[in-house]
């Protein structure tokens, strides 16, 4: 073989490569510019159904501000309620203490009650205090813890 056929080989496989290149680059271009159009096409379709959901959202999100409306006033009533439960219960304890004050001084007058015994303890709750002087009380006593302590009379 002589030099010019060898530079005509070398030309023509030059030639056929860059054809090659050239058709693979058209063919990865067109196939990028498919899959672009592909995903667009599905990105569009995508952003129909995000926009088909919208009145979803919106009665979603009045549904979440009612309610949260609700909880607020849930919140504020119960906070009413335990402010409420507050003054009951320290009108109780005054109460209590009222009642106390008064079987302190019922327990200190009456002769038959120890008051100052290290075991005494004022009883408020007077079906528990048998009456020395009443008969037909049954003759069981209350535990000591459930009613004043008592002298000992012989």
């Amino acid at each position: 073989m002589d030099s010019g056929t060898i530079i005509v080989l070398v030309v023509v496989g030059v030639l056929v490569l860059a054809a090659l290149v050239a058709l693979a680059l058209v063919l990865s271009r067109r196939r990028k510019s498919a899959e672009l159009a592909q995903r667009r096409a599905q990105s569009d379709e995508l952003r129909h159904q995000a926009a088909g959901q919208t009145e979803d959202v919106v009665r979603a999100e009045q549904r979440a501000t009612e309610a949260e409306r609700a909880a607020e006033q849930a919140r504020q009533e119960a906070h009413r309620a335990e402010e409420e439960s507050a003054v009951a219960e320290r009108a109780a304890m005054q109460a209590r203490a009222r009642q106390e004050d008064v079987v302190r001084e019922a327990d200190r007058v009456d002769p038959v009650v120890d008051h100052q015994a290290d075991d005494y303890r004022p009883v408020t709750d007077t079906r528990a205090i048998k009456d020395p002087l009443d008969e037909s009380a049954p003759a069981t006593e209350p535990a000591p813890t459930d009613r004043p302590t008592h002298r000992h009379e012989g």
